[in-house]
């Protein structure tokens, strides 16, 4: 016999050849499936059940995501009140400074009980008044001393005037805003302006340097607000972070390219 009938003889043995062999191997199927069957059960049923969790946890994503998106809304609306307040109470501050003004270089030599003289002294002379004069100062006091202040160096006295329009006298007479010589000390005079003021108009600093570049007239406002004049129209920004917008949105700086200062 040649290998090939050989071959195929060995693979004729294995083959069922009468009904027993038949009702044998059926029996070692059904066997083998009533051992699959209830494994087969257990992972359908794990895969209902895994699909029912991924159809939960898809539902509670939906809801978590549309909460989420309700908090955002919520949390800008909050933002934005926050800021109105801010504002609001920023310039209810301001309006309370409005008869104030701070004094730098004031020597501690000058006690307490002498500042509202020698404050005096100073400010009718720099309004140009007689020292006789009655009164103008409502109060006067040392500020506390800031931690980056270096030793030695006296503290900023604010004073209170009784008149506004005093006030703005002093404040706009000529050399008011460059440093004074005033008894035997080198003084200097500022609008009494709250932090958060003094905090933004630093942060309009690159503003100012192109307005002043391009000649385009400007003033501040209140609660450190910026007022831009342009063709005589007054817009006032708000905000520092989008005041670039803000000013090619009216027309006042059309060239975006050229916005930032050199």
């Amino acid at each position: 016999m040649t290998q090939p009938e050989e071959s195929r003889q060995e693979e004729d043995d294995d083959l069922p050849l009468t009904k027993r062999d038949l009702r044998r191997i059926l029996d070692e199927l059904r066997e083998i499936r009533g051992v699959w069957k209830p494994e087969v059960a257990a992972v359908r049923e794990e895969v209902v059940t895994i699909r029912a969790q991924v159809t939960a946890v898809q539902a509670t994503t939906s809801t978590v995501l549309s909460e989420h998106t309700h908090l955002l809304g919520q949390v800008a609306g909050l933002r934005s009140q926050v800021e109105l307040l801010s504002r609001s109470v920023e310039m209810l501050e301001t309006r309370h400074r409005r008869r104030n003004i701070r004094v730098r270089g004031i020597p501690d030599s000058v006690s307490s009980d002498e500042l509202p003289a020698y404050v005096s002294r100073l400010a009718l002379r720099m309004a140009g008044l007689p020292p006789d004069k009655p009164d103008v100062i409502g109060s006067v006091f040392r500020v506390r001393k800031p931690a980056a202040l270096s030793k030695g160096t006296p503290r900023d006295v604010v004073v209170a005037f009784h008149d506004v329009a005093f006030k703005v006298k002093l404040m706009s007479a000529p050399g008011a805003r460059d440093p004074v010589k005033f008894e035997g000390s080198t003084l200097a005079l500022y609008h009494d302006l709250p932090f958060q003021t003094l905090l933004a108009r630093r942060r309009f600093r690159p503003v100012i340097a192109v307005l002043r570049r391009r000649g385009i007239r400007y003033r501040w406002g209140l609660a450190g607000a910026l007022v831009v004049t342009h063709n005589n129209v007054p817009y006032t920004i708000t905000d520092p972070e989008t005041a670039w917008f803000d000013l090619e949105a009216a027309g006042i700086l059309p060239d975006p390219p050229e916005l930032q200062p050199d």
